[in-house]
């Protein structure tokens, strides 16, 4: 676990990036007035509406809000091997073609609203949408809430495909005969 680019966003919260075994957090708040740790949500474009993308226990928050407020930013580096765990939720019914969504766990934290298409092998971390201020109309523009690169992406499909491959598999050939 470590803590990156640790800024002051007004006097009582700072915002930072939180990394956790090669998956980057963006835009984790902190209030050191009440030690409070929230992490970043999920707004809908055309609703608005909320939805939490981290999900941490307890004792996880604890470890994290001890490394804020020590200043260290970075904890001890865990060399046990990072294991993904992988929960199937459902199809999504958003007009994509055949996306999957899940969620899954990496070091103790829940990564909520993930897509994945088996065919391709296309993942999409979830994604939030705020206004630009800096462009005239105000958009709303589209802004990664958690990011992997290359080998994680790579290790998440594996896991994603060890997990559900076969099934998911089976279930893509049936469903255009079901639908039939």
């Amino acid at each position: 676990m470590k803590v990156k680019n640790m800024r002051q966003e007004s006097n009582e919260c700072w915002k930072f990036d939180l990394d956790v075994g090669g998956f980057t957090i963006r835009r984790c708040r902190w209030y050191p007035g009440s030690r409070q740790i929230l992490f970043p949500k999920r707004c809908a474009r055309a609703t608005g509406s909320h939805f939490p993308v981290v999900f941490a226990h307890g004792a996880q928050v604890a470890r994290l809000r001890d490394l804020v407020e020590s200043g260290q930013f970075e904890a001890p580096r865990n060399r046990q091997p990072c294991i993904l765990k992988i929960r199937l939720i459902t199809e999504a019914n958003d007009g994509c073609p055949q996306w999957m969504i899940f969620n899954f766990t990496v070091r103790g934290f829940h990564i909520i609203g993930c897509r994945w298409q088996p065919a391709t092998g296309s993942i999409q971390l979830p994604v939030t949408y705020v206004f630009n201020e800096n462009r005239i109309p105000y958009i709303k523009v589209k802004m990664r809430v958690v990011c992997a690169y290359g080998a994680h992406i790579n290790r998440l499909r594996a896991a994603l495909e060890e997990e559900l491959g076969d099934g998911i598999h089976k279930y893509l050939r049936q469903r255009p005969a079901q639908a039939a």
